[in-house]
């Protein structure tokens, strides 16, 4: 069994070198092949110079309108500061906090070169979203810092769902979650009176938004209309919360929240790929008694992919 098991991991660590040689081919091809495609990246670094210069902040309002900026005026003015670097600077300072999120929600380095041998994984990471901060911030949450939930679902809006499953099935994060609910409104607030145009502007933007066609190339579409595609999905993550809570599954409530974005693309899907590390329905768990629960449940909070 011992010899079974270290034949496994050097399998899964020459496995996950592949990986890394293929991420690295990716960062070769990225940084040699020109390319006048606007970034999701760049469109938070051009939100923070419109911040610092005073221009607009929206604009076109189609799904996969390059340079768009579709999030709340609080956040581009968070990292107008750092809009200041140099644009590609800040595109590789932005890949590696993904790359940090990423190997995080894998477990580890190894577990992360895994990870890379999948196509989704080096698109993320060559056209940097906020999808992995969020996912890793949501993550984190289901793992006790429950207080990163309120900001992280200004941005996504997914993450808010798993304020009323640990509300209901963790009682001990409440006071965080208050706590950090009324920073985040706090913080929000002297957002919203040192702009409040720009926070009008962003409210037509949405609406706006609403009625234009759900199509794109990789965008997961359940309906023809942005607003009519993300209510679906709204419905069917409230379902899964429900069920996670019935069940005190992490897994379900993880689910809810990737995939309660405004807009859905295949990859955003990256982050279930952590799933195996959250701990199964502990109401499950309970049947087979107190010491088989908190085994299991230990060993998924152990357990890389």
């Amino acid at each position: 069994m011992t010899r079974i098991r270290a034949r496994q991991r050097l399998l899964l660590t020459l496995a996950s070198a592949i990986g890394y040689g293929v991420g690295v081919a990716a960062v070769v091809i990225v940084v040699t092949t020109p390319s006048d495609r606007v970034l999701d990246s760049t469109a938070y670094w051009l939100a923070g110079r419109n911040v610092l210069e005073g221009r607009p902040l929206y604009g076109a309002i189609e799904i996969d309108a390059l340079g768009a900026y579709f999030y709340p005026p609080l956040f581009a003015q968070l990292w107008a500061p750092f809009s200041l670097l140099p644009e590609p600077l800040f595109a590789w300072l932005w890949r590696g906090l993904s790359f940090a999120c990423l190997a995080w929600l894998a477990g580890g380095l190894r577990t992360a070169g895994l990870w890379l041998l999948l196509p989704i994984t080096l698109h993320e990471l060559a056209n940097p979203n906020v999808t992995l901060p969020v996912a890793a911030a949501t993550f984190a949450a289901l793992r006790g810092r429950a207080w990163l939930l309120p900001l992280a679902g200004m941005l996504k809006f997914g993450p808010l769902l798993i304020v009323p499953y640990l509300w209901l099935v963790r009682p001990e994060v409440r006071r965080q979650l208050v706590l950090a609910g009324l920073a985040t409104l706090g913080v929000a607030a002297a957002s919203l009176a040192l702009s409040p145009q720009v926070w009008a502007e962003y409210a037509s933007h949405l609406g706006g938004q609403s009625a234009v066609p759900s199509t794109g190339n990789g965008l997961i579409s359940l309906a023809p209309t942005a607003a009519a595609d993300f209510a679906l999905r709204l419905a069917l993550a409230a379902g899964l919360v429900v069920a996670a809570v019935a069940t005190r599954s992490d897994r379900l409530a993880f689910v809810a929240a990737t995939i309660a974005t405004p807009t859905l693309w295949l990859t955003r899907l990256l982050p279930l790929l952590a799933l195996p590390r959250l701990p199964r329905g502990r109401a499950v768990l309970a049947a087979r008694g107190p010491r088989a629960s908190a085994e299991s449940a230990g060993a998924a909070q152990a357990e890389p992919i």
